[in-house]
This record gives C-alpha cells, structure tokens and sequence, in this order.
C-alpha cells in the first residue's frame, strides 16, 4: 500500500517552511501549522510592556482586558510619584498611560524628562480634559497621543498598537 504524504495532519517541508495538509470539504489545503501563524503576528516572541498611571479602576480593567489580548502586559500605577519609582526599578516599558487632571502643567513638564531618559518609550495621556489646546502642546512636547475619557476600546487598542508599531521600525 502506497504511503500518501498528503494526507490531512501530515506535516510537510515547503521552501524549507514546515506546512501542515488541512481538509476543507473535498479540498485538500497546504498551510502554516497556527503556532507560526502565530509568530508572524508578533515576530518579537517577546510581550510589549505597557504601564498605566491611573486611580481609576474601571479604567485599568478596561486598558488590561483590551491589550492583555493584543500581547502586552499590563502594570499599574496610582500616582506619579509611584511611576518614578517603578521607572527606576523596572526595565523601560513601550508605552505609558497617563491620566492627566489640572493643573497639567505638571504632566507636559514630564514629557521631555520620560522622552530623554527612555526615548524608546511613547507617552499617551488619558484626560478628561476636553481641550484641543491640551492635545496639541501635548503632541509638541513629545507626547504620542491624547485619548479622552472615558475610553473608547477601539481607540485605546488603536492608539497603543500604533505607539508599539512606531518603535518597532524607528
């Protein structure tokens, strides 16, 4: 009985990239087994770190629950004085969010020091400040983003993939 390499599950050598035989009706299909897919998607096999200055909950749980699923891990912070001390104990992280409240003078000052001490990282503010004024001096300092509260998921993943994505091709 001859032995038919093409039958589904069989693992197979193309180009020298291992492919799987799936069944689909009466098709068979020559494709990359999931964990590869799987790589392509985040070819870092690393998670990104992302840090969340904020006191309030619900917005942590939303923040986690969105970018948990998108390969980050997700650490919190209550105060600024907290984030300096985690900055100083902790490895850089790709993106911090940061609740901004009056006076914001106070937060568009950090954005120069965060920028020259981990210029890898991209600083996005949540506010519920509503003031075009506050997101462009925001963005001319160096900040990545504004993201009015309350949070929008779609914006929020939207915002903090694209701040990941800038440094993965700086």
């Amino acid at each position: 009985m001859e032995n038919n390499i093409w039958q589904q599950g069989n693992a197979q050598t193309l180009h020298g990239r291992q492919c799987v035989v799936t069944q689909t009706g009466e098709r068979l299909e020559l494709g990359m087994p999931q964990r590869d897919l799987d790589e392509q998607s985040n070819p870092r096999k690393e998670r990104y770190r992302l840090l969340v200055v904020d006191v309030d909950a619900d917005v942590k749980r939303i923040v986690s629950e969105v970018l948990e699923a998108e390969d980050c891990d997700v650490f919190h912070q209550e105060s600024l004085g907290e984030l300096a001390n985690r900055l100083s104990l902790d490895p850089p992280f790709d993106v911090i969010l940061i609740d901004i409240y009056h006076p914001v003078e106070k937060f568009l000052e950090m954005i120069p020091l965060l920028k020259e001490l981990f210029p890898m990282t991209e600083v996005v503010f949540m506010s519920r400040i509503d003031d075009e004024r506050l997101w462009i001096e925001s963005i001319q300092r160096g900040a990545y983003d504004l993201l009015p509260k309350p949070l929008k998921k779609r914006e929020l993943r939207r915002i903090v993939l694209n701040a990941i994505e800038k440094n993965r091709t700086a």
